[in-house]
Formats: structure tokens, C-alpha cells, sequence
């Protein structure tokens, strides 16, 4: 059995090709390329099933923090398909009375059960 190694045109063909199908992945007015499996993804609107896990978001804490939280505005919601569903929301509430911003991580599991999984105080914990 012989064992060929490819020249060094070939390597160099190979490599230009691939070159060029990097730039023109780059390139305006390409073809979008799609979102990595497992990344968050942008949520194009807010929908009914944001809206549910940030109320649960915003309840838990406020039961973790034994005081009264409200939810005012749903800023941003990122969603993770995992075995199940991760909204990542940044969440406008109200603490005391005082604005403050937080993001909180929501997951879904598949027989629709929430779960609160991480809360976070943003800046200097006040909404602008």
C-alpha cells in the first residue's frame, strides 16, 4: 500500500479555498451564518412564555429576599435550548419603591415546570 503526500500546489489550492470561504462568510451581504447549537439566541419579541418566566423570576427572588419585588419592564430575553429551555432576561423591577435592574436566569424544564437558576443585581442597582 503506498502512501501519497500531496504536493505542495495541492496544500496551497486547499488552503486559498478555504481562505476564501472565510472571508466570504465575512462578507456584507452574505448569508447569515447560523446561530452555534446550545448558544443563547436573541429573542426577536417577547412573547407569553418570556413574560411567565420572568414573573417567576421576579416572585422567587422576592420570596429568596423576603421582600416585595414588582416587575415593571422585560428589557432583553435571550433563550438557550438545552433539555428543556433557558431564558436569560434582563428585567426592570421595583424594590421599596426604588428602580433597579437584574438578570435573572429562568429554566424550563420539558413537562413546563419554571425554575429560577441565578439573579443578579446590574450596575449600581438602579434602573436609568
Amino acid at each position: 500500500m503506498q502512501c501519497r503526500v500531496p504536493s505542495v500546489g495541492v496544500a496551497w489550492l486547499l488552503l486559498a479555498m478555504s481562505s476564501a470561504a472565510v472571508v466570504a462568510s465575512a462578507s456584507p451581504g452574505a448569508a447569515p451564518v447560523p446561530p452555534m447549537p446550545g448558544a443563547y439566541q436573541v429573542a426577536a419579541s417577547i412573547g407569553p412564555d418570556d413574560r411567565a418566566a420572568a414573573t417567576i423570576a421576579v416572585r422567587d427572588r422576592a420570596l429568596q429576599e423576603r421582600t416585595t419585588l414588582r416587575l415593571v419592564a422585560i428589557e432583553r430575553v435571550d433563550r438557550q435550548v438545552v433539555a428543556g429551555l433557558n431564558f436569560r432576561l434582563r428585567l426592570r423591577v421595583e424594590l421599596g419603591g426604588q428602580p433597579r435592574m437584574a438578570e435573572a436566569v429562568v429554566y424550563r424544564n420539558l413537562q413546563g415546570q419554571h425554575q429560577l437558576m441565578s439573579w443578579q443585581w446590574l450596575l449600581s442597582r438602579r434602573a436609568p
